[in-house]
């Protein structure tokens, strides 16, 4: 559950930055997502699905010893810093207002 959790999370990162490098003519699978909604649900969706499977895996594990306990609290922390910081990001840019937007100007 833990390593399902990183590919979702990690995923999501990878399609971002995917995104933001690739010219804009050849952009990947789902850059309306990320582009063209006003808020990518999907990828939020993505992104959230992957931080539950995360505190799942630390909420099963908790009981179990084990060597591989120590592992799994870091990777899920900075599995969940991730959540945080990529929904923070998608948010804040799904709710910029309109007048800060770009404006094509008559003839251009």
């Amino acid at each position: 559950m833990l390593a399902l959790s990183l590919l979702l999370v990690l995923g999501v990162l990878a399609w971002l930055l995917l995104s933001l490098a690739v010219p804009s003519a050849t952009l990947p699978f789902g850059h309306e997502q990320l582009i063209h909604a006003r808020v990518p649900w999907l990828v939020l969706g993505v992104l959230w699905l992957g931080g539950g499977f995360g505190v799942a895996a630390l909420w099963r594990g908790r009981g179990q010893g084990g060597k591989r306990r120590w592992l799994r609290t870091p990777l899920v922390a900075l599995s969940l810093l991730l959540v945080a910081l990529l929904s923070a990001y998608f948010l804040r840019q799904s709710f910029e207002p309109e007048e800060r937007g770009l404006r094509v100007a008559t003839g251009d």
